[in-house]
Parts: C-alpha cells; structure tokens; sequence
C-alpha cells in the first residue's frame, strides 16, 4: 500500500469537507484536502497556547514559502503539491498568512472591516483558489467575498451576513455548475447554522437521521448549481417556530 503523502488530511466521514468532495471533479479533491490542510497547519500558528515569539517566526517562515511557492519554488509537501495541481496558474495564500497575522494580534473589539479582512482571508483564500483549480470565471474576489461570508457564518451563527447574499447574486447561472462544490458547502454551513449544528468541516452531525438529512441538502444543492438555479433560502426562527426565509441569491 502506498503510504499517506505527508501533512494529508483524511477528511472525516460525513464532515462539510468531506461532501464537498464527493461533489467535487476527480482532479480537484486532493487539492481540496492540501488545501484544508495548509489552511490548518498555517493557522496552527494562531494557537491561543502558543508563545508569541514562535506565532511571529512560524508565520515569517509561512510568509517566505508563499513568496517561493508564488516564484515558482516552494519547499513544503502542501504547497509544492498545490502547485502542481494548479499549474499553470499563480498560487496566490498571502491572504491566509494575513488572516493569521490578524488572528495572532487578536481580533476582540476590532473593526467590521478587520473582521471581513480575517475571513476573507482564511476560507475565502480557500474558495478562490478551487474556483480557480475548477476552472471558474467567477471573479476572484467575488469568490473571496462568498467565502469569508461562509466563515462568517461558521464562526458568528445567527443570520448570514449580507456579504453572502450579495455575494451569491453576483455569481451569474452560467457559472454555478462549474462552481458546483462551492456552492454545495455554502448550503451545507447555512444548514448546519440554522439548526445550531457544528459547523468545523472536520465535524459531522450525530445521529442517522441527521446525517442523511445532511446527505439530502448537499445533493440537493449539487443539483440545483449544475442546473444553474442554485438559491439558498435562510429560514428565519422566532419564539421556536420557523418563520419566514431570507432569499439570498436573486431570481
């Protein structure tokens, strides 16, 4: 058996990143897992238990593989592997080292444009990049914007933020199907959201019937994106009852 390539990451039956892929084309999901992985490895340096001093050389030295990985030479097992599997096209991860910068230097108090600044550089990096290894025309910002609105949403809970709708209406319906994991994870975290589930990609739901449930709204939302009428609706809760919902893509 051939061993694990270093620093894999094996995605956790039933997890977001784990439904992602399974709707994702062939080529894309092991730069999907490197991706997570690097993601984690980089933010490992934004440890709360971590001394400051070893937070600041680790992402110096994270810094400085960006720069090789973007001059064509980078030197670890996750970049060199994402890469190669973008080729021919730049692997532009500064973002995530700025992300954990501002997660090192804390974020507490800090203003709505930081906060955007953090997510957008954390999954919103993630998702430009597999719009890019997709293959997508879909601006690359519009991609960061969608993104960092979903990490929103993992990390704040409640309603989405309006950066997700606004995103997902500038996506037009020729795109969707090309952009179809993407938009299956958006599902997904919007899901888990409103029904107070854990939203880490590495977490599944607990319980049969909640992972089938689960099941259900990532196929379809695949579906839907490959038709390219892809529309997330929020359902509003009040007082315990479901409400009414929030479009969050246009017509």
């Amino acid at each position: 058996m051939t061993p694990p390539a270093p620093f894999a990451r094996v995605l956790e039956p039933g997890s977001i990143a784990d439904l992602v892929s399974l709707y994702s084309p062939a080529h894309i999901r092991a730069a999907l897992a490197d991706l997570l992985a690097l993601e984690a490895e980089i933010r490992t340096s934004a440890r709360p238990d971590l001394d400051h001093a070893i937070a600041h050389v680790r992402l110096e030295w994270w810094q400085g593989e960006i720069e090789r990985t973007l001059a064509g030479a980078p030197a670890h097992p996750l970049t060199r592997a994402l890469q190669l599997a973008l080729a021919p096209h730049p692997l532009d991860l500064r973002p995530l080292v700025h992300s954990a910068r501002l997660e090192v230097a804390g974020l507490a108090g800090g203003e709505e444009a930081l906060w955007d600044s953090f997510f957008e550089g954390s999954l919103g990096t993630v998702f430009s990049v597999l719009g890019q290894a997709l293959g997508s025309s879909a601006p690359a910002a519009t991609l960061r914007t969608l993104g960092g609105a979903v990490q929103h949403l993992s990390t704040e809970r409640g309603e989405p933020p309006a950066s997700l709708g606004a995103a997902l209406s500038a996506l037009e319906s020729s795109l969707q199907p090309t952009l179809r994991p993407l938009l299956v994870w958006v599902a997904l975290v919007g899901w888990r959201s409103a029904r107070n589930l854990e939203i880490p990609d590495e977490a599944s739901p607990l319980g049969l019937r909640l992972a089938m449930a689960q099941q259900w709204v990532a196929w379809r939302a695949a579906r839907a994106a490959q038709a390219g009428s892809f529309r997330w609706r929020w359902p509003q809760v009040s007082s315990g009852r479901a409400g009414h919902a929030q479009e969050l893509s246009k017509p």
